[in-house]
């Protein structure tokens, strides 16, 4: 499973599930936090120049790979979650 944001995705969890399935495994705040996060990325990033300010990319790869952690840690133990921080040219992380 990835944590990944992406044009145009509403819930940034990828896996082979329906997102309603994983949905229902995590808690309600994780859930809204992960869609705040992906509308961030919508409306912040640009395909072209990426992040506008230096701290934006900062703040939202840390609120990234938290979110990945808090999935990680919602899910039963034989989920593996990686965070994928394409935006901010880092490479993925798995999470343990």
């Amino acid at each position: 499973m990835r944590v990944m944001n992406e044009y145009g995705v509403q819930f940034p969890i990828w896996y082979q599930a329906e997102p309603e399935q994983i949905r229902n495994l995590l808690a309600q705040d994780t859930v809204e936090a992960l869609i705040s996060w992906a509308r961030y990325f919508d409306l912040n990033f640009d395909h072209e120049v990426g992040w506008a300010p230096e701290s934006d990319s900062r703040s939202q790869y840390e609120i990234g790979l938290k979110l990945a952690r808090a999935v990680k840690a919602q899910l039963p133990p034989e989920f593996q979650v990686q965070f994928v921080p394409w935006e901010h040219k880092k490479r993925t992380k798995r999470i343990r």
